[in-house]
């Protein structure tokens, strides 16, 4: 609409140049406030996740196994958004000081979009044993089939 200042329309900014400003409606109710958890879409946060946290906790679970088949961790992210940014954050679970560290370092690399509220993210991440690789058995005719595939190859080493 047109706002004139015999019947001004409510401004979402004050305005800058005219006369003074007219007076807010003062029987206008304040937008209610939303709950928390309610600001970010739960599709878009475990998007967020995905790209941002998972590859990195995936790098230092691989870097604390070390080629160790039973082990086995379970972590849990538990942090906070709000005013586009992470306001606190903390790695739960029985984890070697070093790998929550790393796991922490995962949570700074998050771009956090704008929304309004406060969002509590509880995400838990796991590794499981890795059962043993069979072992393979030769068998007696084993070593001739290699002699008759690798001909006059010297000993030791495959051409």
């Amino acid at each position: 609409g047109v706002s004139t200042d015999a019947r001004p329309v409510a401004l979402a900014e004050p305005r800058v140049c005219g006369g003074e400003a007219p007076a807010l409606v003062a029987d206008a109710a304040p937008p209610p406030e939303r709950e928390a958890g309610r600001g970010v879409p739960p599709g878009s946060l475990l998007a967020m996740l995905r790209a941002r946290v998972i590859p990195t906790a995936r790098r230092c679970f691989r870097r604390d196994r070390r080629g160790r088949l039973d082990y086995a961790v379970r972590a849990e992210y538990v942090f906070v958004l709000a005013d586009r940014e992470v306001v606190s954050a903390e790695v739960r679970g029985q984890l070697p000081e070093r790998l929550r560290q790393c796991l922490r370092g995962a949570i700074d690399d998050l771009d956090v979009p704008p929304f309004e509220g406060r969002v509590v993210v509880r995400y838990p991440l796991r590794t499981e044993r890795v059962a043993p690789l069979p072992a393979l058995e030769l068998d007696d005719d084993t070593p001739r089939a290699l002699e008759d595939a690798l001909g006059d190859a010297p000993r030791g080493r495959i051409p």
